[in-house]
């Protein structure tokens, strides 16, 4: 019964290593996983010991240390691959940022970098205030309503406060960036950066002081946000919280 509750537990470290956190924040990914993943993970865990999977006799499945036995190589391989991706692309991102530099100082990462810290800290305090005017300052037109109808105005009608701010920011890097063929400095550029942070993050009723989801805890959270600048004004136009879900520069560049 060990060797099994120990192949389950080495199961359950990777499926951790590999998931996203549950956290909210602009882009609201509480709302759209966050209770949904503790439920299936219920389902999952009553599943487990309600069928009869070890054959009733706490022996271990014979194709259970198989199947770990080869996941744990696959699951490795994919991590460190997709961590060389990231470098790659951060890199690429980094040698265009200094190449526009050149010509446009306003470019130079030790200037943007504090704009869009600010930014964010911005967009934080605003989504927490449910302050959707304010966010049209900070976020594009297309970007907010899509926020807005999927999180904001159905919280705003619950009660409900997405209690969220950053707490330190870890690194803040350059990840992804695009230009139209013809240079505009103060138009067409996108930019998505990676930000490792530690964060307060949870959905309250503040009626009654009850945690809707996630933790008061702080929590450290890795998004992909990515900026538009028009009229020499970045604006938030995604937030995403894995590299495979940074949707936006790779739909404009089709449509352009």
């Amino acid at each position: 019964m060990r060797k099994q509750s120990l192949l389950v537990l080495i199961t359950v470290l990777l499926i951790a290593i590999f998931a996203g956190s549950a956290v909210a924040g602009p882009g609201g990914s509480i709302a759209s996983s966050g209770s949904s993943s503790r439920s299936s993970s219920s389902t999952s865990y009553n599943s487990y010991h309600s069928t009869n999977f070890n054959g009733g006799d706490g022996s271990i499945p014979e194709f259970l240390p198989f199947l770990i036995f080869i996941g744990i190589p696959i699951l490795l391989i994919l991590k460190l691959s997709n961590t060389q991706q990231i470098r790659t692309l951060k890199k690429t991102a980094k040698a265009r940022l200094n190449e526009i530099a050149e010509d446009e100082k306003t470019f130079e990462w030790q200037k943007l970098q504090p704009l869009f810290e600010q930014l964010m800290h911005n967009t934080y305090r605003e989504w927490q205030n449910l302050n959707i005017s304010a966010l049209s300052k900070y976020m594009t037109q297309d970007f907010l309503r899509e926020q807005s109808e999927s999180y904001l105005q159905e919280w705003k009608q619950e009660g409900f406060v997405n209690v969220c701010r950053i707490i330190k920011i870890k690194s803040l890097e350059p990840y992804l960036i695009h230009t139209e063929k013809d240079f505009d400095a103060k138009n067409g550029i996108i930019l998505t950066v990676e930000l490792d942070a530690i964060v307060k993050d949870y959905l309250e009723f503040p009626e009654n002081g009850n945690i809707v989801e996630g933790t008061k805890e702080n929590v450290q959270s890795i998004r992909y946000w990515t900026f538009i600048l028009r009229q020499g004004k970045w604006k938030v136009t995604e937030i995403a919280s894995r590299p495979t879900h940074v949707k936006f520069v790779n739909q404009y560049q089709k449509n352009n």
